[in-house]
C-alpha cells in the first residue's frame, strides 16, 4: 500500500496586501513503489470556491522513487489589496503510484489537507500604537481582540501593564515615555463603575490622562468606546474621534 507525506514552503515568513507569493510543494514517497503527483493547489479563505491548480506532465523523469523525496511543483499566488491579518488555506493533491514493470499509472485519488493552515498578511509601514485600556479580567476579550485586529492591520501596539503597585511618579514617567515613542493613541473604553451623581456608566480613570498627554504632543487619537460608557472631561470633546462599539452586538 503506498504511503506518503506532502509538504510545502512559502517564500515568504509573511506578506503584505497586494503581494505576490510563491508556494513549492514536496513529495516524500514512504512507500516501496514510485509515486506521481499529476495536480497540486491551493486555496485561501478569500477565494471561494476557487483555487490555484497546476496539472503536472505524466511522465516517468516527475516520479518520485521510493523512499525518498521531490521538489514536485511551485504554485505562484496574489494576495488581493484587501486581505489583511491571518488568511487560512487549504491545498489539494492528485497522486498515482506508478508500476514500473507494466509501465501502469494506478490513481490513488483527489484529497483536500484535512487540517486548515494559515499565512500573516501584515499591510507596512508598520506604526506604533499605544492602547490605553482597562486590564481587569472582564475587559480582557474586549481588549484582547481590539488588539488582536489592530496588530492584523499593521499596528505594534504597546500597553503598560504591570505586575505589582508601583508608584505614582514611576507610573507617570513610563506611560509618558511610552506615549511619546508611539505613533498615535487608541483608546478602549470599556464600563469601570457607575456614577454615583449622575447614574451612568464611566471608564477607568487612567484613561483621561493618557488621552491628555496624547492630545498635548498632538498624536492622532481613536477612542473606541462601549455604547453604555459616557464619558467626561477632556474625552467627551472629542466625539469627531470616537466610534461607539457593542460588546453584545
Amino acid at each position: 500500500m503506498a504511503t506518503w507525506r506532502l509538504s510545502w514552503n512559502f517564500n515568504k515568513e509573511s506578506y503584505q496586501p497586494g503581494d505576490f507569493g510563491n508556494l513549492s510543494f514536496y513529495l516524500e514517497n514512504l512507500s516501496d513503489s514510485f509515486l506521481f503527483a499529476s495536480d497540486v493547489g491551493i486555496q485561501f479563505d478569500w477565494m471561494g470556491d476557487k483555487y490555484y491548480h497546476i496539472e503536472l506532465d505524466k511522465n516517468y523523469g516527475n516520479a518520485v522513487p521510493p523512499n525518498s523525496t521531490r521538489l514536485i511543483s511551485g504554485i505562484d499566488f496574489n494576495i488581493p489589496n484587501n486581505v489583511a491579518g491571518q488568511s487560512i488555506y487549504r491545498v489539494y493533491y492528485h497522486l498515482y503510484e506508478y508500476d514500473k514493470t507494466s509501465d501502469e499509472l494506478y490513481d490513488l485519488g483527489e484529497r483536500w489537507s484535512d487540517e486548515k493552515y494559515f499565512i500573516n498578511v501584515f499591510p507596512t509601514p508598520l506604526f506604533r500604537a499605544f492602547v490605553t485600556r482597562s486590564l481587569a479580567p472582564e475587559d480582557r476579550i474586549t481588549g484582547d481582540e481590539t488588539i488582536r485586529i489592530l496588530q492584523e492591520w499593521g499596528f505594534n501596539t504597546k500597553t503598560v501593564e504591570f505586575k505589582t503597585k508601583q508608584p505614582d511618579h514611576v507610573l507617570r514617567n513610563i506611560i509618558r515615555h511610552e506615549i511619546y515613542n508611539s505613533d498615535c493613541l487608541i483608546a478602549i473604553a470599556t464600563p469601570r463603575y457607575i456614577d454615583a451623581l449622575s447614574g451612568v456608566w464611566r471608564t477607568f480613570e487612567w484613561l483621561h490622562g493618557e488621552i491628555g498627554i496624547a492630545i498635548g504632543r498632538d498624536f492622532p487619537i481613536l477612542i473606541l468606546m462601549d455604547k453604555r460608557v459616557t464619558l467626561g472631561g477632556l474625552p467627551s470633546t472629542l466625539k469627531e474621534y470616537t466610534i461607539l462599539f457593542d460588546p453584545y452586538g
